[in-house]
C-alpha cells in the first residue's frame, strides 16, 4: 500500500480537471448512443426514472462520502474508519430507497418492475461505490488516481452501451437495464478495489456521532437534486414521454457542457475546507480567486451552446430537432449553477452547512410548481423557462446567505484594543 500523499494544489487541479473532461467525453458518447437507440419516448422514460434515482440517491450512504471528506482533510489517519462507515451505510440504504423509487415511479412514470430494479441496484449501490471512490481521492487531493478511475468509469459505460446496441436490435428499455447493471457493477467494484490498493482497507465502523451531519448533507443534496431533476418526471407526467425526451436531451447536452465547471468545483472542494477552518472570510477570499475561472468558462460554454444548438439533429437524429430551441434557453444555466455551488461551498466549509441546506430545501419545490404551470402551455420550452428562473432565484438567495454570514462573523469578531499612547517627555524652557 502506498502512503497517501497530497500533491501540489495546481497539479491536483489540472489532473482533476482532465479527469472530468474524460468523463465529459464519455457522458456525451453514452448519451448520444442511448438517446438515438431508444428515441424520444424511450429515452424520456429512462431519463425520468434516473431523475428520481438522483433525487432519492442523495440519501444513499446517508451523506457518509462527504463526512469522509470533511474528516480526512482534517486528519488523514481517520480514512479507514470513515471508508468502512461509508460502505456500510451505502449497503444499508439500498433497500428502503429502492422501495421509495418504485412507489414514486409507479404513479408518475410506470416502468416495468424488473427493469426498474436493475436500474436501482446499478445506480444506488454500484454507482455509489464509484462516487465514494472519487470522494476518497478528493479527500487526499489525489488527482492522478481520480483521473484513472474516471477514465475506467467512462470506458466501461461506453463499452456497455455499445454492446447493448450491438447485441440488442432494436434496443429496448429492459435490455438496456441489464447492460446498465453489468457496466455499473464492473465500474463500482473496480473503483472500490483501486481505493483499497492505493489508500488502504476499510475498518468496519459506524460513525454514530456523524449521523446528524450526514443527514444535513443528505438534506442538502436531496433538495439540490430535487431542484435540479424533479421537473423531469413532472414533464413526463404532464406532457408525455416524448416531450420529456426532448427536454431531457437538451438538458443533458447543457449538463455535459457544464462538466468542466463541476471539475473546477470538485478540484477546489477540499481546499475550501482548509480555508474554512480559519473562518468564513478566508473561504470568501478563496472563492473570489475561483469565481473568474468558473464564470469565464460558464459564459463561454453558454455562447457555444447557443450557436451549436442547430446541429443537434445531426447528433441525435431528426426526431430530436425540437430540442434545439430548448437548448438555447438552457444555455446559461451553468452560470447560475456555478454561482450556487461556489456560494454553497463557502457556507459548508465555514460550518454553515445548515444554512446551505435551508436555502435549497425551501426552494426545492419551486421547479415542480413552475413546471406544472408552464409545461401545459409551452411544452418543453416551458420547462426550460422554469429551470432558468429557478436557477436564478437559488443563486441569488445563496449569495445573500453568504454575505449575511460574513456580516455576522464580522460583528462577532473581537475588537482589538487600541494601544495606549506612550507618555511624551516634558520639555521646559530654561529660565
Amino acid at each position: 500500500m502506498l502512503r497517501p500523499q497530497r500533491p501540489r494544489g495546481a497539479l491536483n487541479f489540472a489532473v482533476t480537471w482532465l479527469g472530468f473532461i474524460v468523463r465529459l467525453v464519455g457522458q456525451l458518447g453514452y448519451f448520444l448512443l442511448v438517446a438515438r437507440a431508444l428515441g424520444p419516448s424511450g429515452y424520456g422514460m429512462v431519463a425520468s426514472v434516473f431523475a428520481l434515482l438522483v433525487v432519492f440517491g442523495a440519501f444513499a450512504g446517508w451523506g457518509s462520502d462527504h463526512v469522509l471528506i470533511r474528516n480526512v482533510t482534517e486528519a488523514p489517519e481517520r480514512f479507514g474508519r470513515y471508508f468502512g462507515n461509508a460502505l456500510l451505510q451505502i449497503t444499508a440504504t439500498l433497500l428502503p430507497l429502492g422501495l421509495l423509487v418504485y412507489a414514486t415511479q409507479s404513479f408518475v412514470i410506470g416502468m416495468a418492475p424488473l427493469a426498474l430494479a436493475l436500474f436501482v441496484v446499478g445506480d444506488l449501490f454500484f454507482g455509489r461505490l464509484h462516487v465514494l471512490a472519487t470522494c476518497c481521492f478528493m479527500a487526499f487531493e489525489r488527482g492522478t488516481d481520480l483521473l484513472l478511475i474516471n477514465i475506467a468509469f467512462s470506458l466501461i459505460r461506453l463499452l456497455a452501451c455499445g454492446a447493448a446496441i450491438a447485441f440488442c436490435h432494436p434496443l429496448t428499455i429492459a435490455a438496456w437495464a441489464e447492460w446498465y447493471l453489468a457496466g455499473a457493477a464492473l465500474s463500482g467494484l473496480l473503483s472500490t478495489a483501486y481505493v483499497i490498493a492505493r489508500l488502504g482497507k476499510p475498518r468496519w465502523y459506524i460513525a454514530r456521532q456523524e449521523l446528524a451531519l450526514g443527514f444535513q448533507f443528505c438534506l442538502y443534496f436531496a433538495a439540490d437534486s430535487a431542484f435540479r431533476d424533479s421537473d423531469k418526471p413532472v414533464v413526463a407526467y404532464l406532457a408525455g414521454a416524448s416531450v420529456a425526451g426532448l427536454y431531457n436531451a437538451a438538458f443533458r447536452i447543457v449538463d455535459a457542457a457544464a462538466m468542466p465547471l463541476r471539475a473546477m468545483t470538485a478540484a477546489f472542494y477540499a481546499r475550501f475546507f482548509k480555508h474554512g477552518h480559519k473562518g468564513i472570510e478566508h473561504s470568501f477570499q478563496f472563492a473570489l480567486k475561483v469565481l473568474p475561472l468558473t464564470l469565464g468558462y460558464s459564459l463561454f460554454a453558454g455562447i457555444v451552446l447557443i450557436f451549436g444548438a442547430g446541429y443537434l439533429p445531426l447528433l441525435l437524429g431528426e426526431k430530436f430537432r425540437a430540442a434545439a430551441p430548448v437548448t438555447v434557453w438552457l444555455a446559461f444555466l451553468p452560470v447560475f449553477n456555478g454561482l450556487t455551488a461556489i456560494g454553497g461551498d463557502i457556507l459548508t466549509s465555514a460550518g454553515k452547512q445548515r444554512r446551505r441546506a435551508t436555502v435549497i430545501s425551501v426552494l426545492s419545490l419551486s421547479p415542480v410548481l413552475l413546471t406544472s404551470l408552464l409545461v401545459p402551455r409551452f411544452g418543453a420550452i416551458g420547462a426550460a423557462y422554469a429551470a432558468l428562473a429557478n436557477a436564478t432565484v437559488v443563486a441569488t438567495t445563496m449569495w445573500i446567505m453568504v454575505f449575511h454570514a460574513r456580516h455576522e462573523a464580522a460583528r462577532a469578531a473581537p475588537i482589538a484594543p487600541v494601544p495606549e499612547a506612550e507618555p511624551q517627555p516634558e520639555f521646559r524652557l530654561a529660565a
